[in-house]
């Protein structure tokens, strides 16, 4: 009986590792400011403010994602750009069904699944610097 009971914690460690193992984070990134803009319009936003670099900075470091097969509903993918110093980090190109790639790297399409990502919050933000300039 104790080895049975054994062997089938040993069976459910193995599956709940096996499932952990499929999911992926880019790299931790720190950054000073973040440029944003959508695939199909021709202007972009910097964005400096010490708050909102540091909400899209904890957005790209808490990504959960998975690979998958697939394209970037290009009408809806914004392009974000992470920098430090004035030197580009990162590369973050999502779509609104939580398609993206990484830093310019197009053959590799990744699916976030992370449960708190709001791809709603990313237009947001978007949205309130465009219309400041």
């Amino acid at each position: 009986m104790k080895k049975i009971c054994f062997l089938l914690i040993f069976v459910m460690l193995l599956t709940f590792s096996g499932c952990s193992l499929n999911s992926l984070s880019p790299e931790k990134i720190t950054t000073d400011a973040v440029a944003m803009y959508y695939s199909n319009r021709s202007y972009s936003v910097v964005i400096e403010d010490k708050e909102i670099v540091k909400e899209l900075t904890a957005i790209y470091n808490t990504l959960k994602l998975e690979n998958v097969s697939g394209e970037l509903d290009l009408s809806s993918t914004i392009n974000i750009v992470y920098y430090e110093s004035k030197k580009e980090k990162a590369i973050l190109s999502i779509d609104k069904n939580g398609l993206l790639y990484l830093y310019r790297d197009i053959d590799n399409i990744y699916k976030v699944v992370s449960k708190d990502f709001q791809y709603e919050r990313l237009e947001e933000l978007y949205t309130i610097y465009a219309d400041k300039k």
